[in-house]
């Protein structure tokens, strides 16, 4: 079920969750969602509209992890897999195309969108992207299992090292 994406209004997917980050596939929609108690001041400016944004992407322990740097925040990941909910990626057909990544700071625990941003993904990174998630999918790892791994993964490696040894990276650069 789509709903309208709205600064201001809540978006029913994070009401009630805690803080933390959330990224998903939801076709058509990629979203990455920072959902964060009463977002200060310094938090808005820094995921505005020509801040450095980067995303990076990889597979542990059978787990994807998406890291994420937006303007000077520090790292943020969220681990994702494609088993659960609707996912579905369409194919890229030329060289000049890549997917478009919905980027939510919301306030917990209300829902409300603060700030969204669509970023535009890069072709190669867009394509491998693809392909990694694909590939995990056809693992089809039992919920439990996979529960059992994240909490591995997180308990072996930090934010940082998790977007060092990331193999999948897009990069906007900021201004100034």
């Amino acid at each position: 079920m789509l709903q309208k994406l709205e600064v201001g209004a809540p978006y029913a997917r994070v009401i009630g969750r805690g803080e933390g980050v959330m990224f998903d596939i939801q076709y058509p929609n990629i979203e990455l969602i920072y959902n964060v108690s009463r977002p200060t001041q310094k938090e808005l400016e820094e995921v505005g509209m020509g801040k450095q944004f980067e995303i990076r992407a990889a597979e542990f322990n059978d787990v994807i992890i998406i890291t994420a740097k937006i303007g000077a925040l520090s790292w943020i990941d969220a681990p994702y897999n494609p088993n659960l909910g609707d996912c579905r990626l369409d194919n890229i057909e030329s060289d000049t195309e890549g997917y478009g990544l919905w980027f939510l700071l919301t306030d917990s625990p209300s829902g409300i969108i603060k700030h969204m941003r669509l970023i535009g993904l890069g072709n190669r990174f867009s394509m491998q992207f693809r392909d990694l998630v694909y590939a995990n999918k056809s693992k089809n790892i039992p919920v439990e299992q996979y529960d059992k791994k994240v909490k591995e993964v997180f308990a072996k490696y930090t934010t940082k090292e998790l977007a060092d040894f990331s193999s999948l990276r897009f990069r906007i650069k900021g201004e100034g």
